[in-house]
């Protein structure tokens, strides 16, 4: 086992069910759904879980909440989320394919979804990361002692003779 951070937040879900290749699919793209929570409902007003429910090849997915409900737009409009292209989801170990999924009311709240594919690829991490180009500080203050503002001009000059980036705005003296 590999830990490498947050490379595959869907790899967690995945796992339970992806251990034979007729099942890869639609386990890649239930653990997709399942990891973003309650992303994939309508009208998502609380951070929420999801249920989902595998059979042999589709699963059921429905919000926890009795509140929320998942459509079929709702659930295929989540496969836009991160991603580039909602055909094609990379992640370690292959490509869930969605071009072919479909998704059908079983009710008012839960999704039927089919059809999913995986792609087995050479494994792979991405890794996000930062280069510094540069950087700006700001530091703003107050000042309500007494002694400081009855001779406010000559500090702000001291501050401005220590450090030559130090900048004022007018209105701080009014």
């Amino acid at each position: 086992m590999v830990l490498a951070g947050r490379s595959s937040d869907t790899s967690i879900f995945a796992a339970l069910r992806s251990n034979t290749a007729s099942r890869r699919g639609w386990a890649w793209h239930a653990a997709k759904i399942l990891e973003c929570g309650a992303a994939a409902v309508t009208n998502r007003f609380t951070p929420d879980g999801m249920l989902c429910t595998m059979r042999q090849d589709e699963f059921v997915i429905e919000p926890a909440n009795p509140q929320m409900k998942c459509t079929p737009v709702s659930v295929a409009a989540h496969t836009l989320y991160e991603n580039a292209d909602p055909f094609l989801l990379y992640e370690p170990s292959g490509a869930l394919e969605t071009d072919k999924a479909t998704y059908e009311a079983v009710d008012e709240r839960c999704v039927r979804v089919r059809g999913s594919g995986f792609r087995k690829m050479p494994y792979t991490i991405k890794l996000e990361g930062a280069k510094m180009i540069g950087y700006q500080s700001i530091v703003i203050g107050g000042v309500r002692d007494p002694v400081i503002l009855g001779q406010l001009d000559a500090w702000i000059s001291s501050m401005q003779s220590a450090s030559p980036t130090v900048s004022t705005a007018s209105s701080a003296r009014t």
